[in-house]
């Protein structure tokens, strides 16, 4: 697939239904992965900015594409299991996984089955 004037067109036809100044596409949802964990990282966000050696819960059994930004950056990640069931986020194991030094949780939802946005 191409970027083209259609590809700007729906970005634009997003970002104003969303009420946002912008949307950007990407090629894949690793790239995805990539771009909002840097976003993430950016001093803007002042003290909720992940630095080096802060801590990210995330799934030990999920897509490397999730994991591979928090070790890019320096961040550590914190392995959950998942719930077998769904192959999704065990959410009765993420308070065990919090700490003073959790910053954020990235998951990704497993083959289009959503996790349990609520609960995390």
């Amino acid at each position: 697939m191409t970027y083209g004037k259609w590809s700007k067109r729906l970005e634009q036809g997003l970002a104003k239904f969303l009420d946002i100044k912008y949307a950007l596409f990407v090629n894949s949802g690793s790239s995805a992965n990539l771009l909002a964990f840097s976003a993430l990282t950016s001093p803007l966000l002042k003290e909720r900015q992940i630095k080096r050696g802060d801590e990210v819960i995330t799934v030990a059994a999920g897509f490397p594409t999730t994991v591979a930004p928090i070790v890019q950056y320096g961040a550590v990640p914190v392995f959950v299991d998942i719930d077998l069931s769904t192959s999704n986020i065990d959410c009765s194991q993420l308070e065990k996984a919090l700490s003073k030094k959790t910053k954020a949780v990235m998951i990704a939802h497993t083959l289009g089955n959503p996790f349990n946005i609520d609960e995390v």
